[in-house]
């Protein structure tokens, strides 16, 4: 490598005394020595030399003369012989090769200048000097040495070639081993060392050994005094009588050996000499040092700030630590240091000529500022190392050089693990960040923030690559580094951590707010725009955040107020909203962000409600269509839509969503998304493709039911907040949740959103929150433009929300959403009475429920027609006037078999509401008697066809994709088509429907439907006979008793009996006749029991008096016989003098008759209506266990107002006129609540009315009685989820669950709280098919809920009962009247077997006394 004539100048220059200036008469004495040595011939022996070689040498005969004398030592090209002292030639010791070797050197030297060819010469002719001086010589001549040292430093001083300085070094490095260097030249030969380790590119490290010999031997002394000379030169050089050009050129000359010596002095710091003592002595170094430093130049400043750190960095820094005098000088040290300038450049400093060309002279002033603030940096280093071992007042001047000088802290924070943990250490020791312990706390934490938190650049591409090139296995690469990088991350989120400590303290320990809060402000300030949106480590990013939200909810001054809340969540939400990308993959922080923000709002509904109110603010804008990151907006739904509130209106954020069903319709679970390529699956053929597809699907998914709310779920928040609803959209006040606002975000992403992630959530979620009907209670006017929306939307197919295709989902499914929405908004109608709504309001809904029912969606009717079921009690008016449409509807539909029996519930629970159709007319009538008997068609063909049923399928959560048809529906659709029920539960539905509106027509039209009725109900079977259902002839006899009359039922009068009474009983076609008959007056007691009634009814003859001219005397003998028999009183009421087949006579029974007796005391042990015995259980507030329920002596007052709305209360003391169901009195309660109409009776076994048993924690008796109803009633109070396994019974197969709509607020208690709305559901057994219109939870006004509840019950203990009796081997509902029914036919068939005179003729129908 050549050196730059520029660089060859300076060496030259900055070599104080040349050769030939010091010694003049060098080459005299060279040419007198060598004539000496020539006349006393100084080769070994046998060796010849001719004057040519010694005076004009030439390169290959020199070379060849050299190798020539053998004995070569290994590795080099001298001869042994050639060695001094050497035992071999005692006699003839040869002569010394310095001077010949000195004199070549130069000539060669000379000739390299101008021939190439001469330079390889001459580097192998200093290889051979370096070997020859180190050929173990016992002792070399001081004057030869003096020469050669002189000839190598004319050589370095001159050279052209690096390579020459360093084999020039290399012979130095020889001679200083041999401890032989001469005196003399030492000074400039050190001042040749700095000068070439300063301007050579690459440096050789051999200048560096030297120094080192030269320091270790018997120079030390000398070594270190001249080094330390030079670190001065700079400080010494005149200054007067120069023009500041001479004096700019003078000190860049003189700082070139200084700078050297510094490096020099960095080597000799764990130097010792020959007495083991350490060559460099610190307390006159610092003094040299500061001396040095006093001259404030940049460049030679920079060295000594490099000096220092690696005297900190050795092991001699101990010595530092025990001397507190040597650390006031290392500080002074630095302080000079730091405030030093750089020299005016002349352009003589540059040691690459190439580079100098390159580089202006501003860049290479930066450059040397750069250098001067890394060394600064580094020193600092060793500053922070300190800390934990020195006193606390030097500690405290450390810190104080550490902290200062920003701009170079960042070097040093990235190149020093080790010195930012102490720094750290030390902070957190000292507290130096805290209010209230550091008067200078600000300046501290800022320090902190901006050269640890802040500003941090990551090393790990750098340390890569210098591994790599330093060939490093890439595993042990990779190791170290991310070991590296995972301490760096631990140490920012300390010092993170540290800076949040003292701004979370600043407002608490002020004495006034602006005393601190000023200096927290900005310093938060600075932290955020530090970290956010930049910080990319996701671990230092939620250690950010999640000091954000300490820092806004926790932190308050003693006026009570948050400082930092309001500007932490503004600038989150504004970032968030006008910064966040729509990329999913490049907005993590955003979406950290709103997790932030959503943590503020659910710790500040505890704690500070205008901090919860202004996060609610924040979410909702995150929320709204104005933030463009999907994940954001779903982060602040996840927690808006999980807001509930109290009876109180205090507001609480619900864990647990409820919402799975709606979720599995838009395949939004993990269930039913497999279901949807479960057929594919398990195909072969398919296999890998639907594999594929379905994990394409899950990935696609930025939200899945219920892990999109785990963050929200596992959130331990308290049981109740002070932040309050706000009751009116024009309310001006701070505090509270103006949920107006959110139902406004709502509707406007409804309407405008095109996202089907964001948009998915919002129609599974909505319909859960509007149960909340309190939330929204101000909301009127919101939650009617939610509902026109809503009511149109539905109805314009063309406009309905289309899915991605990619999703696989129709606009079918958006609408089951939908309709489940508007079902919510029902109860709503109450809300609106006040603002002259309710009519308009239920109207829309309705429409929009009679176009769910027969419109184009696929799979909305069955909602809708359970929709319309709690229509019939929350908006009956709306019904009313819709009700003719509905009926004709449904005729439409009726045919489609899983639609039968939510059809007939939904009819037979109008004919019970008079007010829904006193309207009518009677085409209308007459659709509904059809719909009814085309449902009984079909269920009769279906059993004909199908031949046994199967009583229910097993119900699954997620129903599996049926084939056919429905292959291409989504899974939750498919259940919605598919058929549920049993037909014989169906074919009784139809039957109550029929009886219901039979007796609900006006008495005086019923007669005109009687013809009608029963051709509709009398058919022919396939092989063309009449069949005529025993089901039918018992409605037939329903109709045949109600047909004429109104009138209640009647009793038996019991005083009527004695000796001079008669009683007879007939069967007369299927009804029993008792007539009990006084046989003198004819006073008669008709007793007729058939299967629909009994009725008891008084015969009494209106006997005129007897005229006058009447013969007594024929009374007077026969007085004391029989004057009326009862026959005489069944022939007047039934017979004629017609005749009467055998097989429709009437039959007279014996009485005498055990059968007789059995059979009609079991009609009458059967009741005239069906009579069903529900269980009511009470859960009070915090009660989970069954005991507890059964423990329950008390109800509470909305348990008590809700029995009222059940039923009557009635006594249980006999007697009865009600069906007990096994209650007896006082030892089950006195009183229980009772319901009954024309035809079902409902009696309730309520836990709270019977008597608690002492020492009977399981409460056995009542047990008994609730556990072995099939439908038990829950009012649940007690703030928990209910499922069927909190009360366990073999027995109950259905649960009807009633939920206060908001719990009870701690202020108020639960047992005083009158409800407003409730939670109805419907829960069975996992065995049972569900099909109530409460399968899914509705909401409830308190006036409907008796009535709803009441309809609830009795068609579950319907089904439930239908679903017994088949299992138990029956084919029917076990039905009163059908039981009756059979019971008189079958009394009917016994006594005609007993008859046994079949003749039939003429005669024998006209005699009456057959059958009487």
């Amino acid at each position: 490598m050549a050196v730059s004539p520029r660089a060859s100048a300076m060496l030259r220059s900055t070599t104080p005394k040349a050769m030939d200036q010091e010694h003049p008469d060098s080459n005299n004495v060279l040419e007198t020595k060598r004539s000496q040595e020539s006349e006393a011939g100084f080769v070994p022996p046998g060796v010849v030399v001719s004057q040519a070689q010694l005076h004009e040498p030439s390169s290959q005969g020199i070379k060849a003369w050299l190798t020539g004398f053998g004995h070569i030592k290994p590795e080099t090209n001298v001869s042994t012989r050639f060695r001094i002292g050497e035992a071999d030639y005692p006699a003839n010791e040869p002569y010394s090769l310095v001077p010949l070797l000195t004199r070549w050197l130069l000539v060669w030297f000379e000739k390299s200048l101008d021939e190439p060819h001469d330079r390889q010469q001459l580097m192998w002719l200093l290889k051979y000097t370096a070997d020859y001086v180190g050929l173990g010589h016992w002792k070399l001549d001081h004057a030869e040495t003096l020469e050669l040292c002189l000839a190598l430093l004319h050589i370095c001083t001159n050279a052209r070639q690096q390579n020459h300085i360093e084999g020039s070094l290399e012979v130095f490095e020889a001679v200083a081993k041999t401890d032989s260097f001469p005196r003399e030249c030492l000074g400039d030969a050190l001042s040749t060392f700095s000068s070439t380790v300063v301007l050579l590119e690459s440096p050789s490290p051999r200048s560096e050994n030297c120094v080192k010999l030269l320091a270790s031997g018997i120079l030390s002394k000398d070594t270190i005094a001249i080094l330390e000379a030079q670190l001065l030169i700079a400080t010494e050089t005149p200054k007067s009588q120069q023009t500041e050009k001479s004096l700019q050129e003078d000190l860049t000359k003189a700082l070139i050996p200084a700078r050297g010596a510094t490096r020099h002095l960095v080597a000799l710091i764990e130097i010792v000499d020959a007495s083991e003592k350490f060559v460099i002595d610190f307390a006159q170094l610092f003094t040299v040092l500061k001396q040095a430093g006093e001259a404030q130049l940049l460049r030679l400043a920079t060295e000594i700030l490099g000096l220092c750190t690696k005297i900190l960095q050795s092991p001699r820094v101990n010595e530092i630590v025990s001397d507190q005098s040597l650390i006031c000088s290392l500080l002074e040290i630095y302080d000079l240091c730091e405030t030093a300038y750089i020299i005016p450049d002349t352009g003589q400093h540059a040691n690459n000529k190439q580079q100098n060309a390159k580089e202006d002279v501003p860049k290479r002033e930066r450059r040397y500022k750069k250098d001067h603030a890394s060394s600064l940096a580094t020193l600092k280093s060793g500053f922070v190392l300190l800390l934990p071992v020195v006193d606390d007042d030097h500690a405290a001047n450390l810190w104080d050089r550490i902290r200062r000088g920003d701009s170079s802290m960042p070097d040093f924070i990235n190149t020093a693990t080790t010195s930012r943990e102490m720094l750290i250490d030390y902070a957190e020791k000292k507290q130096i960040c805290l209010p209230g312990k550091n008067s200078r706390w600000a300046e501290e934490l800022n320090y902190l923030l901006e050269n640890i938190v802040i500003n941090f650049t990551d090393q790990t591409d750098v340390q890569l690559e210098d591994q790599v090139s330093r060939r490093e296995s890439m595993y042990t690469i990779r190791s170290s580094i991310v070991h590296e990088e995972d301490l760096r991350i631990q140490q920012r989120i300390r010092a993170l951590r540290l800076c949040a400590k003292g701004l979370f303290e600043a407002p608490v320990v002020a004495h006034q707010e602006s005393q601190f809060l000023p200096q927290g402000q900005e310093a938060l300030k600075k932290l955020f725009h530090g970290m956010f949106p930049r910080e990319r480590n996701n671990t230092v990013r939620h250690a950010f955040f999640d000091e954000l939200v300490k820092l806004c909810c926790e932190s308050r001054t003693k006026l009570g107020t948050y400082p930092y809340a309001e500007y932490i969540i503004r600038t989150l939400q504004e970032n968030i909203v006008q910064h966040a990308p729509s990329n999913n993959t490049a907005d993590g922080i955003y979406f950290a962000g709103t997790e932030a923000i959503r943590s503020i709002f659910l710790q500040a509904t505890a704690l500070a409600s205008n901090v919860a109110s202004q996060a609610y603010q924040a979410l909702l804008n995150i929320a709204s269509l104005a933030c463009k990151s999907q994940r954001a907006r779903l982060a602040a739904m996840s927690v808006l839509f999980r807001i509930r509130c109290d009876t109180s209106g205090l507001i609480y954020v619900q864990k647990a969503a409820d919402s799975a069903y709606l979720a599995s319709a838009v395949c939004k679970t993990d269930d039913s998304l497999g279901a949807m390529f479960a057929d594919a699956i398990d195909d072969p053929g398919n296999h890998e493709y639907a594999t594929t597809r379905l994990q394409e699907a899950i990935n696609r998914q930025l939200w899945i039911y219920p892990k999109e709310a785990e963050y929200v779920a596992s959130w331990n928040a308290p049981e109740l907040s002070p932040t309050q609803v706000r009751t009116s959209i024009h309310s001006k006040s701070d505090q509270g949740l103006q949920m107006s606002d959110w139902l406004y975000r709502i509707a406007t992403n409804l309407q405008e959103d095109k996202d089907w992630e964001t948009y998915s959530y919002i129609i599974v979620h909505l319909s859960n929150q509007l149960r909340d009907i309190k939330l929204f209670e101000g909301c009127h006017q919101l939650v009617v433009i939610l509902r026109s929306f809503l009511c149109g939307r539905v109805r314009d197919f063309d406009k309905m929300f289309d899915p991605p295709q990619d999703v696989g989902l129709k606009k079918v499914d958006v609408a089951l959403c939908f309709y489940d929405i508007l079902t919510h908004l029902i109860p709503y109608s109450k809300m609106q009475q006040t603002h002259g709504e309710a009519g308009h309001f239920g109207n829309d809904l309705v429409r929009a429920f009679r176009f769910g029912v027969l419109g184009k969606y696929e799979g909305t009717a069955r909602g809708c027609i359970h929709a319309l079921s709690l229509c019939c009690f929350e908006t009956p008016a709306a019904i009313a006037s819709e009700y003719p449409g509905i009926v004709y509807d449904m005729s439409r539909t009726i045919h489609r078999p899983y639609l039968l029996v939510h059809i007939l519930e939904f009819l037979a629970q109008v004919a019970r509401l008079p007010q829904l159709h006193s309207n009518f007319n009677k085409t209308e009538i007459r659709q509904i008697f059809g719909i009814c008997v085309n449902a009984l068609k079909t269920l009769e063909d279906k059993q004909e066809n199908k031949g046994n049923v199967v009583i229910h399928p097993p119900r699954s959560s997620t129903p599996a994709r049926e084939s056919g048809a429905l292959k291409k529906c989504t899974p939750y659709r498919a259940a919605m088509l598919q058929e549920k029920g049993i037909p014989e539960y169906s074919a009784a539905l139809a039957y109550h429907t029929m009886i219901f509106w039979f007796l609900s027509i006006p008495i005086i039209d019923r007669r005109t439907y009687v013809n009608e009725i029963t051709n509709l109900l009398v058919r022919e079977d396939p092989s063309g006979q009449t069949r005529v259902p025993e089901q039918m002839k018992v409605f037939v006899d329903m109709m045949q008793r109600s047909a004429f009359s109104d009138l209640p039922e009647t009793a038996r009068d019991e005083s009527f009996s004695g000796e001079d009474v008669n009683t007879t009983s007939y069967i007369n076609g299927n009804s029993v006749i008792t007539i009990e008959t006084n046989r003198i007056t004819g006073l008669s007691q008709i007793t007729k029991r058939q299967a629909a009634a009994t009725a008891h009814a008084i015969y009494r003859p209106l006997i005129q008096d007897r005229p006058d001219h009447y013969d007594l005397s024929f009374l007077r003998e026969r007085e004391t016989d029989d004057r009326v028999l009862p026959s005489h009183i069944f022939l007047n009421m039934i017979g004629s003098a017609i005749p009467v087949s055998l097989g429709d006579q009437a039959l007279k029974l014996n009485p005498n008759e055990d059968y007789v007796r059995r059979a009609i005391a079991a009609i009458d042990r059967i009741p005239t209506v069906d009579s069903h015995g529900i269980g009511v259980l009470l859960a009070k507030d915090g009660q989970t266990s069954q005991e507890e329920y059964l423990s329950n002596d008390t109800g509470t007052h909305s348990f008590d107002n809700f029995l009222d709305l059940l039923g009557t209360r009635v006594s249980l003391q006999k007697p009865c006129r009600f069906e007990v169901h096994q209650m007896q009195y006082e030892i089950d309660g006195k009183e229980t609540i009772a319901w009954r109409d024309r035809t079902n009776e409902i009696v309730y076994k309520i836990s709270s009315f019977m008597p608690t048993v002492d020492g009977d924690p399981y409460q056995i008796q009542k047990m008994g009685l609730i556990g072995n109803s099939n439908v038990v009633i829950v009012f649940n109070q007690s703030n928990q989820p209910w499922t069927m396994a909190n009360f366990r019974s073999e027995a109950v197969s259905v649960h009807i669950v009633i939920s206060p709509a908001n719990r009870a607020s701690s202020q108020e208690s639960s047992d005083d709280i009158d409800h407003d709305f409730y939670h109805v559901e419907v829960l069975t057994k996992e065995e049972y098919q569900n099909i109530s219109a409460a399968a899914e939870k509705k909401v409830v006004s308190k006036a409907t809920l008796g009535p709803l509840v009441r309809m609830l019950a009795l068609n579950a203990n319907i089904f439930a009962a239908t679903v017994r009796s088949l299992a138990n081997g029956q084919t029917e509902f076990p039905s009163s009247w059908r039981g009756r029914f059979q019971e008189i036919v079958r009394l009917r068939e016994r006594t005609q077997q007993r008859v046994h005179d079949n003749e039939d003729s003429l005669a024998r129908r006209y005699d009456f006394s057959r059958w009487t």
